[in-house]
């Protein structure tokens, strides 16, 4: 799931998505909308719209006038970059945009400290070098198995796996004057001369990926995770204006908090640092 879809889903949650839906019609500084149904001028104004795919993506505006004759809604700012009727508009009613975004970014920072992903990677091996640098992303290394020359498909077996395994006194998590973290060869217990030019593939996990902007993803795993802790963070920012928005913080973070312990991940392998 895409951030923007993320965001939608906690809208959805908090009950403040107005409309999802691409403009009718349009100029720099209106949008008319055939879904967009509301009895009086002054219902909409001060609310947030923002353009998340098709011509003008990634602007957001703040509604200035609502004309429910014509389901139009005006801004004072003119776009930079006028949308189409392609372009898919979504209209909050409480929140901003960047309300969601901070919420989001911020549940991804946290799911940063005790979530990790499987790691792949593979290295080339050469007879007179003892010391590679760790590839990049890998927070903890778990195995490091050989790939025997023209033989790349022995992973789906396991009694293989375990055959070509270098054994982890073999091998340590090292680092340089520089600050790389290095996977680092005892050559008193191995001699790479028999495994010259033959890959070594490396096995671990790594650190989930920020997402940074609305097109990238977030692991399906954390997908509730993600939705739960936001629809958390936007309900405490309410809390002090109604008791409804207290009552529903506290059972959002004991459904959060379930969820946390759900996604946590069983730490294998040496740490990188």
């Amino acid at each position: 799931m895409d951030k923007i879809s993320l965001e939608k889903a906690v809208a959805r949650n908090v009950k403040d998505l107005i409309i999802d839906a691409p403009p009718a019609s349009l100029s720099a500084t209106f949008l008319d909308f055939s879904r967009l149904i509301q009895p009086r001028e002054g219902q909409l104004i001060g609310r947030n719209l923002y353009i998340y795919s098709g011509a003008g993506a990634g602007q957001d505006r703040i509604v200035t006038s609502f004309d429910p004759a014509n389901n139009r809604l005006s801004f004072d700012q003119a776009f930079g970059s006028i949308p189409s009727t392609n372009s898919n508009c979504v209209l909050f009613n409480q929140y901003e945009k960047v309300d969601y975004d901070n919420a989001v970014d911020r549940l991804m920072g946290r799911a940063q400290l005790f979530y990790y992903q499987e790691a792949v990677a593979t290295l080339a091996l050469s007879a007179t070098q003892y010391e590679y640098a760790v590839p990049s992303g890998f927070k903890f290394i778990e195995r490091l198995h050989i790939v025997p020359s023209g033989h790349t498909d022995y992973g789906a077996d396991d009694e293989s796996q375990r055959l070509f395994e270098i054994p982890w006194h073999k091998w340590l998590i090292g680092g340089n004057a520089g600050g790389t973290r290095l996977i680092v060869f005892d050559p008193r217990k191995i001699d790479l001369y028999w495994l010259n030019n033959e890959s070594i593939k490396v096995t671990g996990q790594r650190r989930v990926d920020a997402l940074g902007t609305d097109n990238a993803t977030v692991p399906e795993d954390l997908e509730e995770y993600v939705i739960e802790g936001a629809t958390m963070l936007l309900y405490r920012q309410k809390i002090d204006s109604e008791e409804e928005f207290n009552r529903k913080f506290k059972y959002s973070q004991i459904t959060f908090s379930a969820l946390e312990e759900q996604i946590r991940s069983h730490i294998y392998g040496r740490e990188v640092g």
